[in-house]
């Protein structure tokens, strides 16, 4: 399957088709607890996206939430290996090091091969979070 893909790239590019990539429609895993360095094993050694959220409402905590768990997104990263960029973040210095060993830190991810469809997504992603966000002191 993966030949079909790289072949119909190809020909999409000979022609200078450009296909665009709808960011909401990216099959992202599930959320799964950040369990220390296993976690990075557990992740494809592919390219794609890696989102890391920590818990700011556990399940049953606030009825606002309606028993749900609520996360706050803290990282997107653009990655080459999944797997790879999982395990950078749990080295010392790292600015996710902490809050990934905290116990309320989650990761979901999706594949995308491509880099530039993966700088697309980022970017519009980023753009969507800087813009849900409200400014400070509102």
């Amino acid at each position: 399957m993966e030949v079909l893909t790289h072949i119909v790239n190809e020909s999409l590019a000979r022609h200078s088709y450009e296909p665009t990539l709808d960011h909401r429609r990216l099959a992202w895993s599930v959320w799964m607890r950040c369990e220390g360095r296993l976690t990075a094993l557990s992740l494809p050694a592919r390219p794609g996206l890696l989102a890391v959220g920590e818990e700011v409402i556990a399940p049953g905590e606030s009825g606002a939430a309606d028993g749900k768990r609520m996360l706050a997104l803290l990282t997107l990263k653009d990655a080459d290996d999944l797997s790879v960029a999982m395990e950078r973040m749990f080295q010392p210095g790292s600015p996710e090091r902490e809050q990934l060993l905290s116990g309320r830190a989650f990761i979901r991810y999706t594949r995308i091969d491509d880099a530039n469809q993966r700088r697309k997504v980022i970017a519009a992603l980023q753009d969507w979070m800087a813009s849900s966000v409200y400014p400070p002191g509102a």
